[in-house]
């Protein structure tokens, strides 16, 4: 075996290259990357104490190394913030919970119940967390009276309340309620929290009034819905806005959903039932009943507008269009849970109907002030009731959607998708923006998927980080008590270090390969090798797999470890894995200029644990007759993150 040893760049200069130091020929190349690598299980939270039927995991939300978890069935009676959770006095009075990531492994930091709990207000059926700040609804809570949370003269009225973290300490900060609090409003269903600004939806309020700040006092519009914002000045919070829709209608259920990002707020209304398709089309067309709708609001010197009104592009009765949002920025995604198409991937056949209530999301940008819908995306396993769409989570260029009806059976990530063994045991699909536009890139499970999970009931996603919750897992031997998986999706591994002058350095002699290449620079064979990796990025399953292809047949090539990324010409390639660098194993090349490791990349690059990133790439011998006549070149560099 060939230890590692970390060698400067000056030692590896003048490395002598002899057949008794390369070491024996190793395997043929291994193509492509493993699924089951494009995503890691990092945790499963559940509460300290768990108990049958509490639906822990019904909704969850993320924001750094914190989580929220709510448990609307917990019961609970013990008021403000980690009180007994053994006590059961109150039933159906609701939790929530908050996890935070200490020393990389996530522990619970607080149970969160509101100063005054109820039997039956369903605390924890909605939840956010931004920072410090935590909001849970309760949409049965009774009270009709704002600030008087004895009063519980309007049953289901519905409240909010917020949480706040102050010196390591949680505490209760504010309780809201509705300026028009009715019974029946179910106020609290929907949450929302970011800065000082917090949203509450209310599906079931029925004022027909239109935009904003309207006639509250109206109840002419049977469960039409509304959106109440609030913010936060100096620790005071007061509402600011009561928003409605362009085209209220009757049981439109505006508000059962709010995503905030900066000053634009998207607001779901899945019950609308507009024929209209598109941009700002018709909204007083009620022919296609709860196809669904979004409406975008922006806010500009403390007021707020209607900037946009979305459909689908392909409206349907049922699809429920707009009952699941994400919203990062200038892109939002759309989950239309009981869409039909039996269309699989991105951008199929919207109109084929083929496949009843399986589901499916859009994808829409804004530039400027104007949005366009962008993508229509499907699972890559398409089935009737899959409810593709059922929760989705957006960051940046990545995007999963939840599919809580989907039957696999198999456990973990990359499984396989043909199974139909487990009913509604739920899979979460992650989809990446790559230079050809949206591409599914893993397909995620429970370690142990049952029937009738419903893993991705729902999902949040901040980075790299997912959290995913599954309300009916047995956890701890109770029942229905529920569970939250949080995931690392981040791509493993990163292929750079093209030799077409893109590298940051320029390939010596002018040998750069094609522009555009995922290769090296081009050696004496008119070409770049390339390097690849096969296996897991995990530490401890240590089964990563280095390998060239494209390099100089039957020649000696030596797979080498760095620490940094540099972009260095020496010899006829460029040296991406910098200082330290550190050589991993010798192996020969085959007649097409393949070779792969056969030895422990952890143990041999002496990779100290999980959390590190390491730079690969493959050195090889070239004959005399190399671009630069130095005799050898480098393939391309891959950045490992190792989980």
């Amino acid at each position: 075996m060939i230890r590692a040893r970390r060698t400067s760049r000056s030692a590896l200069a003048g490395a002598a290259l002899v057949a008794a130091a390369w070491g024996a020929p190793a395997s043929s190349a291994l193509a492509g990357a493993n699924d089951a690598d494009e995503a890691a299980l990092l945790a499963e939270l559940v509460p300290s104490v768990s108990d049958e039927d509490d639906l822990f995991g019904f909704i969850v939300d993320i924001s750094g190394d914190r989580a929220v978890v709510g448990a609307w069935h917990e019961d609970g009676g013990v008021p403000g913030v980690n009180g007994d959770e053994t006590d059961d006095s109150l039933t159906q009075a609701g939790a929530a919970y908050v996890f935070a990531k200490v020393g990389g492994v996530w522990v619970q930091e607080a149970y969160l119940k509101p100063d005054l709990p109820d039997a039956g207000d369903q605390f924890g059926i909605a939840a956010a967390i931004d920072g410090d700040t935590v909001v849970v609804g309760a949409r049965r809570e009774a009270s009709a009276v704002p600030g008087d949370p004895h009063d519980d003269s309007a049953l289901e009225a519905g409240a909010a309340y917020v949480f706040v973290r102050e010196n390591g300490v949680w505490s209760q900060q504010a309780y809201l309620k509705a300026s028009n609090a009715d019974a029946s409003d179910y106020y609290g269903w929907n949450v929302e929290v970011e800065g000082d600004t917090v949203v509450v939806g209310a599906i079931d309020e029925s004022s027909a009034a239109t935009g904003v700040n309207g006639d509250e006092s109206d109840n002419s519009s049977y469960r039409s819905g509304a959106a109440y914002v609030y913010e936060r000045v100096g620790g005071v919070w007061s509402q600011t806005a009561y928003l409605k829709p362009s085209n209220t209608g009757v049981d439109d259920r505006f508000g059962v959903v709010c995503k905030l990002s900066g000053d634009t707020l998207v607001i779901g209304a899945s019950s609308e039932g507009s024929g209209a398709t598109g941009i700002d089309g018709d909204g007083s067309d009620d022919s296609v009943w709860r196809a669904g709708a979004a409406y975008v609001f922006v806010r500009s010197g403390g007021t707020w507008v209607q900037q946009a009104y979305l459909k689908a592009s392909t409206v349907e009765h049922y699809d429920y269009f707009g009952k699941h949002l994400a919203l990062d920025g200038d892109r939002l995604v759309v989950g239309a849970q009981y869409e039909d198409s039996s269309a699989t991937g991105v951008n199929g056949d919207e109109a084929d109907n083929g496949a009843v209530d399986s589901g499916a999301a859009y994808v829409f940008e804004r530039v400027g002030t104007t949005w366009t819908q962008t993508a229509f995306l499907k699972a890559s396993n398409t089935q009737a009731h899959d409810s593709f769409g059922r929760s989705v989570a957006l960051s940046g260029d990545r995007i999963v959607i939840g599919a809580l009806g989907e039957a696999s059976g198999s456990p973990g990530v990359g499984g396989d998708q043909s199974d139909d063994s487990t009913p509604f045991a739920g899979a979460a699909y992650v989809f990446e923006l790559g230079p050809s536009g949206w591409e599914q890139r893993a397909y995620l499970k429970t370690p142990a998927p049952h029937r009738g999970d419903q893993f991705t009931r729902a999902m949040a996603l901040d980075g790299d980080t997912l959290i995913v919750g599954a309300h009916f897992v047995e956890s701890g031997g109770e029942i229905d008590s529920g569970a939250a998986y949080v995931f690392d999706v981040a791509r493993p591994w990163t292929v750079f270090c093209a030799g077409d002058g893109s590298a940051g350095a320029s390939c010596p002699c002018g040998n750069a390969s094609a522009p555009g290449a995922d290769e090296g620079c081009a050696h004496s064979g008119g070409v770049g090798a390339a390097l690849a990796c096969d296996g897991s990025t995990t530490h401890a399953a240590d089964d990563l797999v280095l390998s060239v292809t494209g390099a100089r047949p039957a020649q000696p090539a030596m797979f080498v470890q760095g620490s940094t990324v540099t972009a260095t010409p020496f010899r006829d390639g460029l040296l991406c894995a910098g200082n330290p660098t550190e050589r991993l194993e010798v192996a020969t090349t085959d007649g097409a200029g393949a070779a792969s490791t056969t030895q422990s990349v952890v143990t041999n690059g002496a990779v100290p644990g999980p959390g590190r990133t390491r730079v690969y790439q493959a050195w090889f011998r070239d004959p005399a007759a190399s671009p630069c006549g130095t005799g050898s070149n480098f393939s391309s560099a891959v950045l490992v993150r190792w989980r």
